[in-house]
């Protein structure tokens, strides 16, 4: 909790930086010899094809050397409960714009301190992302990075206690027209 670094960035758990080059994990890592795959989006959609799931290089993860204008910190324990003290799962728009919607600042958009969209900032769930500075910031390959599955375990344990801490009726999620996902069924 209240982590102002990456405390599980070490060879003994998800890989320590490379001691020559800090993009790439430490040679000790059971992690570095990982290779990527399917992060070359553009190139995909260019010769309009699928991935094909060839290796495409090692992860790449730099902690905390990111745009800190932008996220200046990792979430912290008092982030995670004002976000869960938002009552609506959902306001107005659907989108990131959405203020006061637990689900955009769950994910990010939306301050958790006072619940309102902020293109200029990414908190909750997107900062670490970009904390990452690597494979974990690029959406189309993020799910390469083994830190990925344990942050997004995170993420839904929140969403878990938000709905055991609120219990909201199946009427305040959308019935159509949402992001996928979002809708009641």
């Amino acid at each position: 909790r209240d982590a102002e670094k990456c405390d599980i960035c070490t060879d003994e758990y998800m890989g320590a930086q490379h001691p020559a080059n800090p993009n790439l994990l430490s040679p000790a890592s059971f992690f570095s010899s990982w290779q990527i795959i399917c992060s070359r989006l553009e190139e995909y959609n260019s010769h309009q094809t699928l991935c094909n799931g060839m290796p495409e290089g090692p992860l790449h993860r730099n902690p905390g050397n990111h745009d800190k204008s932008r996220t200046p910190r990792l979430p912290s324990s008092a982030d995670v409960e004002s976000c869960l003290s938002l009552t609506e799962y959902e306001s107005g728009s659907m989108d990131k714009s959405a203020n006061f919607s637990f689900r955009n600042t769950l994910e990010g958009f939306a301050s958790p301190l006072t619940g309102i969209a902020d293109a200029s900032q990414s908190s909750m769930h997107n900062a670490l992302h970009i904390y990452m500075n690597g494979t974990m910031s690029q959406v189309q390959a993020s799910a390469n990075d083994p830190i990925f599955l344990l942050h997004h375990a995170f993420v839904d344990s929140i969403f878990e206690q938000w709905l055991r801490r609120h219990r909201p009726l199946l009427e305040v999620y959308p019935e159509a027209n949402a992001p996928i996902g979002h809708n009641r069924e």
